[in-house]
């Protein structure tokens, strides 16, 4: 078989465009999963009196799952199209076939609106992928809750020198739900602020040995972006503005600012996020009037690659986002010329961070394989050492490091400790959503602070912010 990559293959005409609807829109999913399982149990309350039913159902729970035949020749590995090109999944692919003589690894595509399609895929019995490598931890969440998903336990007490300890900590427990691991994770992406070190130079803002000085408030943080904020001709238009905030995922900004700041970023179960935090209007309100000084730029709140486009085009010196960004944008500043710094507060570095895992979903057809190529190929140093080093996706095996040679590395390592995963609300998205809707508001001078606060707080009562990881618990203590 040849190194062609294979697209994952196309449903039957009248379930593709129920899959296509699916993957349109991730709210209207959850929507309708709600509703199927609402008219299920009340069904069951109407049938569950009569003995037919309850035969059939006894008849059911005895069936069990039907396990697939397990190929030892071939393995269908699936990823994300984009992590073809910032992962070496291809090398991964020569170096196990090139090990295990009459073995053939088939790399997919996942296809567009892979969450929900894949999970309709999998809960209707189909297979498409042996392995899959594009699950953050909601997905994961959502796929093990319907026990779609093969655990890793064994393979990591067995498999595994250093069990548990082979991974950062913060990382590998986003997916630990209930005590049982369902997914392993490769690489893992934090917020933070991306600088450009040409223009952090000419504003002074190195030290002796040319680190940047991490800026430990956010009054800070805005004077840096004051002070590397170019008017050449002095027009009142900056050709280089100081700082962009990527407001288009301000869930992620907010939160960890917080985190930053108070080291947690919500308290109880349902989740009560700490908007009531200083920082938060200490941040907005340091946005709207840098925005309105013309040191800041709001153009991220409709364009979610504004940071990044600007940074990597110098029209921008610093971006708050993904960390990875700033050694991204080293394609066209020149190596050396992007650095980060932390997000301030007296949790300096603290943040919220979410990660990319392998799953091997319950119907694979090759689980030794897929552990086989797990253990390795995508837990060897090369394999997120590369990730790290081209495109700054930050290694979550914990060996990788011993082998790198990128100082900002170890800096997340330590932010890393001071961080958390993902609120993990059941409501995540319209979480994620209300918080976007109503920031974007208030920077835009539609609303004032006290308006908008009380309002979103108001949103987020309303909806199920119940950790979803107690599903697991209560499974758990079944």
């Amino acid at each position: 078989m040849t190194g062609r990559i294979q697209q994952a293959p196309a449903a039957q005409s009248d379930q593709q465009t129920a899959m296509s609807a699916l993957s349109d829109d991730t709210t209207k999913s959850n929507r309708l999963w709600s509703s199927l399982y609402r008219l299920l149990i009340d069904c069951i309350g109407r049938l569950k009196a009569c003995p037919t039913f309850l035969l059939l159902v006894l008849c059911c729970a005895g069936c069990g799952r039907e396990e697939p035949a397990q190929s030892t020749t071939c393995l269908r590995f699936m990823a994300e199209a984009w992590m073809f090109g910032k992962y070496p999944v291809r090398e991964a692919k020569e170096r196990f076939e090139k090990r295990h003589k009459g073995v053939t690894v088939e790399l997919i595509k996942a296809p567009a609106g892979w969450n929900n399609r894949l999970l309709v895929s999998m809960m209707s019995g189909r297979s498409h992928a042996d392995a899959i490598f594009c699950p953050t931890e909601d997905t994961i969440a959502a796929w093990a809750a319907r026990d779609l998903l093969e655990p890793w336990d064994d393979f990591i007490r067995d498999r595994l020198p250093d069990g548990r300890d082979t991974f950062l900590k913060v990382f590998l427990d986003g997916s630990n739900l209930g005590g049982v691991q369902y997914g392993l994770p490769i690489s893992a992406e934090m917020i933070a602020i991306s600088v450009n070190k040409r223009m952090a130079a000419d504003a002074g803002l190195l030290d002796a040995n040319g680190k940047i000085r991490f800026a430990k408030t956010w009054d800070e943080v805005f004077e840096y972006a004051r002070r590397m904020t170019i008017d050449r001709d002095g027009d009142g238009k900056p050709e280089v503005i100081g700082m962009a905030i990527n407001w288009s995922f301000g869930e992620g900004v907010l939160l960890s600012a917080i985190q930053a700041a108070e080291g947690q970023i919500a308290d109880g179960n349902p989740m009560k996020l700490r908007l009531d935090s200083p920082v938060v209007r200490k941040l907005l309100t340091l946005t709207k009037a840098g925005a309105d000084e013309g040191i800041v730029t709001l153009a991220s709140m409709t364009d979610i690659n504004q940071p990044r486009n600007d940074m990597k085009a110098g029209l921008v010196a610093m971006i708050v986002t993904v960390h990875s960004r700033y050694l991204e944008s080293e394609q066209t500043l020149g190596k050396g010329n992007a650095t980060l710094m932390p997000m301030p507060g007296p949790n300096l570095g603290g943040t919220i961070s979410t990660t990319r895992s392998v799953v091997i979903p319950r119907n694979s057809r090759a689980i030794e394989l897929a552990q086989q190529f797990m253990r390795e190929e995508l837990l060897a140093p090369y394999f997120s050492a590369y990730a790290m080093e081209k495109f700054g996706k930050l290694p979550c095996p914990r060996k990788v490091f011993d082998k790198l040679n990128v100082v900002e590395a170890q800096w997340l390592v330590e932010w890393a400790g001071k961080s958390s995963g993902p609120i993990m609300a059941r409501d995540r998205i319209q979480m994620a959503d209300a918080i976007r809707r109503n920031l974007q508001a208030y920077l835009s001078g539609s609303v004032d602070l006290d308006t908008m606060l009380n309002h979103l707080d108001d949103e987020l009562s309303n909806i199920d912010m119940r950790d979803v990881r107690e599903i697991f618990s209560k499974r758990k203590a079944k």
